[in-house]
């Protein structure tokens, strides 16, 4: 058996492909100084919806921060931002409930490897049109890795590993 910190290291280290993520090519950047904050909050990974009033799978959740982005640098060009403060929590869906853990369609790692590099992504996209991006992360219910908030250690939570996971 591994350890938790053995297991986050090998998947961060495994091989992995960078997605191919789509920018809309039809607005024109120009930036002056001014600062956006962007919230990527709330994201679930992993969850996957069909029913009647909603849909979601990883790819929607794709589609959707790819659209977000996109509305992103259209509002820095209308108001010529310069800066972007990305604040990012809850970036998998977890294991909090039970009927979370039937709606889930990838485990917490697949789903946090896989918002990993959606939030690279994004990340590249919007230093290409500011002149700095700061990212901060903060901790949500649903990236804890036990069910039980009270038998929930300090620091045992998916979202905390998001910035090393980035920076590696």
């Amino acid at each position: 058996k591994e350890s938790y910190l053995d297991l986050v290291r090998r998947i961060i280290l495994e091989e992995t492909q960078p997605l191919e993520f789509v920018r809309n090519n039809n607005c024109d950047y120009a930036f002056t100084k001014n600062s956006l904050i962007v919230h990527l909050t709330d994201i679930h990974a992993g969850e996957e919806v069909d029913i009647y009033s909603n849909k979601f799978n990883k790819d929607i959740l794709k589609e959707r921060i790819e659209d977000y982005t996109n509305k992103v640098l259209n509002i820095a060009r209308l108001h010529h931002s310069e800066k972007c403060y990305l604040i990012v929590s809850e970036v998998v869906s977890g294991i909090i409930h039970n009927n979370l853990r039937l709606q889930n369609n990838m485990d917490m790692m697949e789903s946090f490897k896989y918002i990993s590099e959606l939030i690279a992504s994004m990340i590249a996209i919007l230093s290409n049109y500011f002149d700095e991006v700061h990212v901060y992360v903060t901790e949500g219910n649903h990236s804890r890795i036990t069910p039980n908030k009270e038998d929930s250690l300090k620091g045992e939570n998916m979202d905390i590993l998001l910035p090393f996971y980035l920076s590696a």
